[in-house]
């Protein structure tokens, strides 16, 4: 409920009339495999854009964890085009992409040694939970942004991103290498850690 009363929060204090939240809610796995809660996150922001007219310039894609991992996926989709799903086409950069804690890497195992002190994401389930959204698809870079090489988000239509992680999480190295690759676009990125 936190994440809703914040969105409340900004809402009310906005000076902008016309602002609007849309959460998405994607078919969880194991009902559900990759990739179809991609194409899900596809389809709601084609909803947004075309459906409720919101210019793309205008719209701020974003996630927390697993959905930190779909925003950069739909992103991903708008460069490349995952052949599975329907393709989206944008005129113009989205305004902002706003990634809190990204799963970045399927990858279960830490390469370091990191106290998971109050996160929910431990090596214990996080491969269960990998294994059970992939199914029987393979990795890859729409699942796993931190394992592309820098020339993958070399196009993405963003114009600034927001990326949060915490000192503590089994994700923090995975979030730096693809940080460290998407910086190199020169986007205007912040990471606050």
């Amino acid at each position: 409920m936190g994440y809703f009363k914040f969105w409340e929060s900004l809402v009310a204090g906005s000076h902008n009339n016309d602002l609007a939240i849309f959460v998405l809610t994607y078919t969880l796995a194991p009902h559900a495999r990759y990739p179809l809660q991609l194409s899900q996150a596809v389809e709601a922001l084609r909803y947004i854009l075309t459906e409720a007219h919101r210019p793309p310039g205008q719209v701020i894609v974003g996630g927390d964890s697993a959905g930190g991992n779909l925003a950069l996926g739909v992103l991903s989709h708008l460069t490349h085009g995952n052949p599975a799903i329907a393709k989206l086409e944008i005129t113009e950069p989205l305004g902002g992409l706003a990634l809190i804690a990204p799963w970045t890497s399927l990858d279960y195992q830490p390469r370091e040694n990191l106290v998971c002190r109050g996160d929910i994401l431990t090596p214990h389930v996080a491969g269960p939970w990998s294994r059970a959204y992939l199914g029987h698809s393979k990795r890859d870079y729409y699942t796993d942004p931190s394992t592309a090489p820098f020339t993958w988000f070399r196009d993405f239509p963003v114009k600034k991103v927001l990326i949060l992680a915490g000192q503590n999480e089994i994700m923090l190295p995975d979030i730096k290498d693809f940080v460290a690759n998407f910086k190199v676009c020169s986007y205007s990125t912040a990471m606050t850690i």
